[in-house]
Parts: C-alpha cells; structure tokens; sequence
C-alpha cells in the first residue's frame, strides 16, 4: 500500500501572506513620504541609527550646499559640514538634533548652529527633528526639517545695529524728542525732552500731552494732536509748563512712527 503524508500549512501561509501585505505596507508607505518630501518646498532629510544621511530631499541641495548623492554619502556631524554656532564657535556635538532626539526621545525645534559650503560660503541653519522607532520601541532614525535662515539673521543683525545707532542718535540729541500713543500718553522721552521740561523719564511716561501745556492752551493743543492723528504730520508752536511752572514755547515738529505711536521733535 502507500502512506501518504499531509501537512497543514495554512499558518505557514498566513504568516507568508501577512509578511508580503507589511512589506507591500512598508513600501507604499517609503514611497508616500518620498514624493511628499520631494514635493516640499522645505529641505528635509532622514539620518539613520548610525549617524548617515539615507535620505535628503531636492530641497536640501539648496539648503546644504550639495548634490543629493553627496548629501547622502555624509554623516550628521561630518567634519566638511564645519559646525559651529552662529557666531563662529565650536558648536558641542551633544547640542546636535541627532543627539538631542536620542537623549530626550522626543522632538526638537529651532536648533540653530552654522555650516560651510564647498565654496566657503557660511549658511545658518534652523533645525526641527523627530525621532523614529522601531517595532520594539529602539530609535532607529532622525527625520528633520531645515532652514536657512542666513538672511533673516543678517537682517535681523542690521536692524538691531540701525536701532541702536538711532537709540545713541536720540540719547545724545540736543533736540526734544517725544514718542506718544494714539491716546496722548508719552511713552519714550530723550534726555534733552527731560531738561527742556524739568521732569524725569518716569515722571513723563505717567503723563499726557495735556499735562504739559498752560490751561488756556489744552484746546489749541488738544486740535493740533488731533491733526497728527488724521493727517500724520504737524508743525505748530505751543506753550508749555516746566515743571517748576515756568511757562515756555517750542516749536513741535510731529510724524507718524507706526501705527499707534508718533515721533514728536521740539526746539
């Protein structure tokens, strides 16, 4: 006679079925992020548990300075990059995103430190990162999002200089300067505003427009700020009280500073 053997192989096969859907899952999944992240205006890139740059978006070239291949054939921390801070200093690799997300296992935002470009250029860089796990809960990857804000900061920069220059303009002015809200109240004086009016700094942020001129002068005062407010700028001469009420005349010379403030010159 023969003896035949039979094999239940349904669970074989079901396992076989389940590992070919996750391996299809994976690669659907690989391949959505991919023509998202290539669609992203933003530079983004991917470094493994290792350290290596897997992954950087069309994006990235702008940003790094790089072909994607070469991107991709560097670490996080490579030397070529030439990290530093902003302002040129050694930047501690414990405060890079890839060590950050490892440490606190969670993401992090605005990271800034600087690169070097192959041709020298110097780009500051904004840096969001999260971390990716595995299955059992193990980091296996970095995906992060990068800025180059060389631009901004620089403009920035500029902006802080430019105000400066006009804080050490105003401070050492001979003139009278006064800055006023919408609702009449001063709130900056220069030191020449202080010695034309006798009062201190703090003394004249507590007051008004109105408290500065002679009682029969309030309505005329009271038009020529008015004039300020609907036309932006006025010249008048006016009255005004120091404050051991001796009564003296400038000449105001007033502009419209921003939208709820106003720059008042008087000699």
């Amino acid at each position: 006679g023969r003896i035949e053997h039979y094999y239940d192989i349904t669970y074989r096969k079901q396992i076989e079925n389940d590992l070919r859907e996750s391996k299809n899952e994976l690669h659907y999944e690989k391949d959505f992020f991919e023509k998202v992240a290539e669609t992203s205006p933003v530079c983004i890139t991917k470094v493994d548990k290792n350290g290596s740059i897997v992954y950087a978006n069309s994006a990235a070239e702008n940003v790094l300075g790089l072909s994607k291949s070469e991107i991709e054939g560097r670490t996080y921390d490579d030397v070529k990059w030439k990290i530093t801070d902003f302002e040129g200093n050694n930047f501690p690799e414990k405060d890079l995103p890839f060590e950050l997300v490892q440490i606190y296992r969670k993401p992090v935002y605005d990271v800034g430190h600087a690169i070097e470009w192959p041709n020298g250029q110097r780009k500051l860089l904004s840096i969001n990162a999260a971390p990716i796990f595995d299955d059992n809960g193990y980091f296996d990857s970095m995906i992060s999002t990068i800025d180059d804000i060389t631009e901004m900061v620089q403009k920035r920069q500029e902006l802080k200089e430019s105000e400066q220059k006009f804080g050490n303009y105003v401070n050492n002015s001979p003139i009278g300067i006064f800055v006023v809200q919408k609702d009449g109240y001063y709130v900056d004086v220069n030191p020449a505003a202080c010695h034309m009016t006798g009062y201190t700094k703090d003394e004249l942020l507590l007051m008004n427009i109105i408290d500065l001129h002679p009682d029969d002068a309030h309505e005329y005062a009271g038009q020529i700020f008015e004039e300020l407010l609907e036309n932006g700028k006025v010249s008048a001469e006016l009255p005004f009280i120091t404050k051991n009420d001796s009564l003296r005349y400038w000449i105001l010379d007033a502009v419209k500073l921003s939208e709820d403030k106003y720059l008042g010159f008087t000699t």
